[in-house]
């Protein structure tokens, strides 16, 4: 047979083959309704009533290679425990299983258990159920949404910062008879992050305290930001409750307002509502999880174990109301997680291709999608423990197994007050991972930064086209955007050894690009933070708004192209050789441009020229090396004339469309355009329709306020157009 025919023929082959086995494929439904019962069939006359039973059935399907879609009708679903996908409960890229709900139907998924509550008058205004023993809840909802404060002192203060309220409580703990049970949260005493404890007892005055392990930076809590919360004597403001467990009696000062009798009361007992664990061998593939709202689960922060992050200054607790370990081509899409306890989702070690889009995340105990690898996925694992140590071997570049996530999604998501318990948090975590991508997401409400790379292993990370504002609330020495990189170079390695041996962890580079950065006036934080070893950063085309950016002791920091009003670029210990940074065809507007921490570059250090600096026709002063210029002319500091910086280098008016209204785009003519700038598009920031800061064309009332504000739930989660705002109530703007 001739060559040609061959192919042709082996060619036609593959297509039967294909086309066949396509045809086998059938597409299977099951339905879900709490109405339902677990002893039907799964029809959409006669569905199941758990996810379990569902769950069961599916997985006889996808045996039989069929694709499944289980569809969920509108109802409240109560986890008391998590529901558990392994390797026979997934699917493939032909066969998927999809968990989604009706159209237009709204689908909740509770860790929580309602209460039977008949109150009575126990004293004065606090009244008194007996719900019976054997509870374990610390989050109390009333009426399904509205959380409920745990007995606390001081009270609970939605406009104070931080912990909404915090004082030194050694002078009430003589009044406690049984605080064993209580909880004391802290803020770390340089503001790195909280501080928390579980209170044992107490001898006299003084208590017996066990730290959780929450701060990778020890346990150094600051005395006067402290809260006492579970404490029986502090019961006495509208909102607070307590429960004994012991007796089994609820205790609640009612809010004013509150009719008992048709009030519901709702205790957060599960700490996770669907975990997604394969084998190292055997991940858990192709499933979607669509339209659901998860909501009431339980604190993780005084019950699971923390874990310090290499040598950042963050420790995790590995759990999450989603969690995710040897897994891939998961989806979580157009999902609501609300009024969490602790973290939203966790990928945990080996884990490529997930996704998670169009999800909102409001009101978290900790981070709403943290993505960690494992300290096995790394050649060096450093901690402060052994930070002083020679590793044995230096040489080995990129990951040292397959533990670590990669490729991952995160898109068009919307981030409101995560933080509210665990301090050292943000809205997307990374670690330990590889090519994570966070993409068209807003984030604000934070207690520390919004994006946070803990470490430099792996990098190829892409930051892009999100809103981060108002974030740094609670905490101090960060950023919306934070970054470290204390990997095995770090404290360790001096001179020009340094460099080769910061790339053999960070062996991508991470870009940052056409992101919105924006600080409340006042309100001082770095907009991007590269911190101490922050290792080959792409950043360009972003714009920040007073807030500005600090370039560590790292290597490869490119950052070109952006735009910073009312702050300054920070230099801090350019000390190593070949450093090679770049801070290129930037516009400043500010009085002060620059702050430099160092008396002197390395030679070689960077390039930093062919920038615009701006104050409105003021004076623009350059802080270098305690220096200062004015005159409205670069400052002629020892170190910028010896290395020849800023030599093209103007100051003059960069004809910005319109700054009140956040349109810093350049007309022509502009003379940054002269030097290489380019403008940058000013409608693609974060999600569509969703918050914006004040000043970009939105009013206060746009915005949340509160902890615990409003939030309307995008159920149906249709489109928004790009003209819609969501209504969070009224914000109180510095």
């Amino acid at each position: 047979m001739p060559m040609k025919l061959k192919i042709k023929t082996l060619f036609s082959l593959v297509l039967l083959c294909a086309y066949s086995l396509q045809a086998q494929i059938v597409e299977k439904i099951i339905y879900v309704a709490d109405t339902g019962n677990d002893s039907n069939t799964g029809t959409a006359q006669a569905p199941f009533k758990t996810f379990v039973r569902a769950q069961q059935a599916a997985r006889i399907l996808t045996r039989k290679n069929n694709s499944v879609t289980v569809m969920v009708k509108g109802g409240t679903y109560y986890l008391s425990s998590p529901l558990k996908f392994t390797p026979e409960d997934g699917g493939s890229l032909n066969t998927p299983v999809v968990y989604k709900t009706y159209p237009n139907e709204n689908v909740v998924i509770s860790g929580g258990v309602k209460l039977n509550t008949k109150w009575e008058t126990y004293f004065g205004n606090i009244k008194v159920a007996d719900i019976g023993k054997g509870y374990n809840f610390d989050m109390l909802f009333l009426n399904d949404d509205k959380l409920l404060t745990l007995a606390r002192y001081p009270n609970y203060d939605a406009d104070k910062i931080p912990l909404q309220g915090c004082a030194n409580i050694s002078s009430r703990i003589a009044g406690w008879q049984d605080p064993a049970g209580g909880f004391i949260r802290a803020m770390h005493v340089t503001g790195w992050g909280g501080e928390s404890y579980k209170i044992i007892g107490k001898t006299g005055d003084k208590l017996q305290l066990q730290w959780v392990g929450d701060n990778n930076r020890g346990s150094i809590a600051n005395l006067n930001r402290q809260v006492a919360e579970n404490i029986f004597e502090e019961l006495d403001a509208p909102g607070e409750w307590f429960y004994d467990k012991n007796t089994g009696k609820l205790y609640l000062y009612p809010l004013v307002g509150t009719d008992l009798d048709k009030a519901s009361f709702t205790g957060a007992i599960s700490e996770e509502l669907i975990k997604i664990e394969g084998t190292p061998k055997h991940n858990v593939s192709y499933i979607s999880f669509s339209g659901f709202t998860f909501t009431h689960t339980h604190r993780t922060l005084f019950t699971k174990p923390y874990e310090g992050l290499s040598q950042g200054d963050w420790a995790v607790a590995r759990a999450g109301t989603v969690f995710m370990s040897n897994s891939d081509h998961i989806d979580v899409k157009d999902c609501n997680f609300v009024n969490i306890g602790g973290n939203g989702i966790f990928i945990s070690g080996r884990n490529h291709h997930n996704t998670i889009s169009g999800c909102d995340f409001v009101h978290l105990g900790a981070t709403a999608i943290a993505v960690v690898g494992l300290p096995s996925s790394t050649w060096y694992y450093c901690t402060w423990s052994n930070n002083k140590q020679l590793p044995g071997n230096l040489t080995n570049e990129g990951p040292a197994s397959e533990d670590y996530p990669r490729n991952i999604t995160i898109r068009n998501c919307y981030m409101f007050d995560n933080g509210m318990f665990e301090k050292q948090t943000a809205a997307v975590l990374i670690s330990m991972s590889q090519e994570v991508t966070v993409s068209h997401c807003t984030a604000h409400y934070g207690p520390r930064s919004g994006i946070n790379i803990e470490d430099g292993t792996f990098g190829g990370h892409t930051i892009e086209y999100n809103t981060i504002f108002d974030e740094v609330r609670e905490t101090s020495d960060h950023g919306p955007f934070n970054s470290w990189g204390r990997d095995r170079w770090w404290g360790r390695s001096k001179g020009e050894d340094s460099r080769r041996y910061a790339l053999l962890d960070a062996v991508k580079p991470n870009t940052i690009r056409n992101n919105l950065f924006y600080n409340p006036p006042g309100h001082a934080s770095y907009g991007i933070d590269l911190d101490d070893g922050s290792t080959n950063y792409i950043i360009y085309n972003n714009l920040l708004v007073n807030c500005g950016f600090k370039s560590q002791l790292g290597f490869n920091h490119m950052i070109t192209n952006n735009i910073i009003v009312n702050a300054l670029a920070t230099f801090h210990q350019w000390v190593l050789p070949d450093m090679q940074k770049t801070v290129a065809h930037n516009i400043f507007v500010n009085k002060t441009p620059y702050y430099c921490r160092t008396r002197d570059f390395m030679p070689n250090t960077g390039l930093i020229d062919s920038n615009v600096f701006w104050n409105h026709g003021d004076p623009v002063i350059l802080q270098i090396d305690a220096g200062k210029g004015s005159g409205g002319k670069i400052s002629a500091s020892p170190t910028w004339e010896k290395y020849k910086l800023d030599q093209h280098s103007i100051t003059a008016d960069p004809l910005f469309l319109n700054e009140s209204t956040g349109q810093y785009i350049v007309n022509a003519g502009s003379p940054a355009l002269k030097l290489g700038f380019k403008n940058i598009p000013m409608n693609e920031f974060g999600k569509p329709g969703y918050p914006v800061p004040f000043g970009f064309e939105l009013t206060k009332s746009d915005l949340p306020v509160g902890r615990f504000a409003q939030y309307q739930l995008n159920t149906n989660k249709q489109k928004p157009k790009n003209d819609e705002k969501v209504d969070l109530g009224p914000l109180d703007v510095p």
